[in-house]
């Protein structure tokens, strides 16, 4: 017995893009592990049902391969997010630590290495402060696209407005668990 999935129409694409882009816009803070960590699981999914049939497991024994590389692939993602995060903050402090030394005329060897070790360890906590208006901006795009809106930085800009303004109403009680 066959199981076909439903036919992904435009107007179906945009709804499911509509809807997850809303949720992205006013509630980034608390679904960002969901969008950072949703494709690893997915991937670990398709993966474990791949191994799955190509190994002829059925039954439980499937069940557990696929739950199995399902939470892989969410520990992976969580890892990549992580290694990238500190190493765009890494990247981000060297160059502001030659760029500072450069606007100084200095020669210190120091620059560099110092820049990248303050950059890695300060990127996670800037990312996390970040997650509102990156969400608000991701949010804005997505909904603008989904309803047929033109993506103006106008309409972009107040969709990305209201969204940050429904997080700073909504978030506070939210907050402080997270960022435990």
């Amino acid at each position: 017995m066959s199981m076909d999935l439903p036919a992904l129409t435009d107007d179906t694409l945009r709804l499911a893009v509509g809807v997850v882009s809303l949720a992205i816009l006013v509630r980034a803070r608390q679904v960002w592990r969901l969008a950072v960590l949703g494709p690893g699981f997915l991937l670990g999914v398709v993966t474990g049902l791949v191994v799955a049939e190509a190994l002829g497991l059925r039954g439980t024994v499937m069940l557990a391969c696929v739950a199995a590389l399902g939470i892989v692939g969410v520990v992976a993602a969580w890892m990549v997010e992580r290694a990238a995060v500190v190493m765009a903050g890494a990247v981000a402090g060297g160059a502001i630590g030659v760029g500072a030394l450069a606007l100084t005329s200095g020669a210190a060897w120091w620059a560099l290495p110092v820049g990248v070790l303050l950059g890695g360890l300060a990127a996670p906590v800037v990312y996390r402060r970040l997650v509102p208006l990156f969400g608000a901006v991701i949010g804005a795009v997505g909904v603008a696209w989904a309803a047929g809106w033109p993506r103006s930085a106008l309409v972009l800009g107040a969709l990305a407005a209201f969204g940050l303004l429904v997080q700073a109403v909504s978030g506070r009680a939210d907050d402080a668990r997270d960022d435990a």
